[in-house]
């Protein structure tokens, strides 16, 4: 799950924590995950010297690189500054716990857009369909180009936080689905020519659904991608 951080820094010397209050006999380094975005620093008090700041932040790949943030003198309480990455393309996905030797004190937050409305980037999670259709003599020439299209098209029209149903999948085996339709049936959809039979895997998530009823549900701030897709037609 991807969310925006909260990191406290308090006092000097002190290690990076995730807590509302800090004391010297709990230290908890742990800030959590996000799926990735740029790191602010938001001051709590008025700075009233410059401060430059190194910390530790890893990126999707697993990678550790060294960010940097430099806090202007006569920054004011809630101002948030933006934090210098090594590459401009950096997305963080977490802060390891680092030592803070300065007197001031920070949140650490990780997100998307402007200071004052950032928001987390929607985590995608990855499915595989697997269909086998048994076919009659006469069969609509591309069909599995065809076939392959109208899944594409549908797992692209996901909204974050919309579960996969299995019917749903079928259906756009049978009948063509058109991108941008936004999940609705416009009464312009027609069947594909040639399908006598067909049997459906959709896996993702740890699980696999190949029944009408069935489901996959995502979490809120999760968006369903389609990893790859492989049709058979015996």
């Amino acid at each position: 799950m991807s969310y925006i951080l909260y990191c406290p820094i308090r006092c000097a010397a002190r290690q990076c924590e995730h807590l509302d209050s800090v004391t010297p006999e709990a230290v908890t380094p742990d800030l959590g995950a996000s799926f990735g975005g740029e790191v602010y620093f938001r001051a709590h008090d008025f700075i009233s010297a410059d401060e430059e700041i190194e910390f530790n932040y890893k990126i999707a790949s697993g990678q550790t690189k060294v960010g940097t943030a430099t806090i202007p003198g006569g920054t004011r309480r809630g101002q948030m500054v933006k934090a210098e990455l090594v590459d401009e393309q950096d997305r963080a996905v977490s802060i390891p716990a680092f030592t803070y030797e300065g007197d001031n004190s920070y949140d650490i937050l990780i997100g998307m857009g402007e200071p004052g409305y950032l928001y987390n980037l929607p985590e995608p999670v990855s499915f595989t369909v697997y269909v086998n259709i048994s076919a009659l003599e006469i069969v609509e020439p591309d069909l599995q180009e065809l076939i392959t299209q109208s899944i594409t098209n549908w797992f692209a029209d996901y909204r974050i936080g919309e579960r996969i149903e299995y019917s749903d999948i079928r259906n756009r085996i049978v009948i063509a689905y058109t991108a941008g339709s936004d999940h609705e049936f416009l009464g312009t959809e027609r069947p594909f020519r040639g399908i006598n039979s067909l049997t459906c895997t959709v896996v993702g998530r740890g699980e696999s659904i190949s029944q009408d009823g069935q489901t996959i549900d995502l979490e809120e701030d999760e968006i369903a991608k389609l990893a790859s897709i492989e049709v058979q037609i015996i």
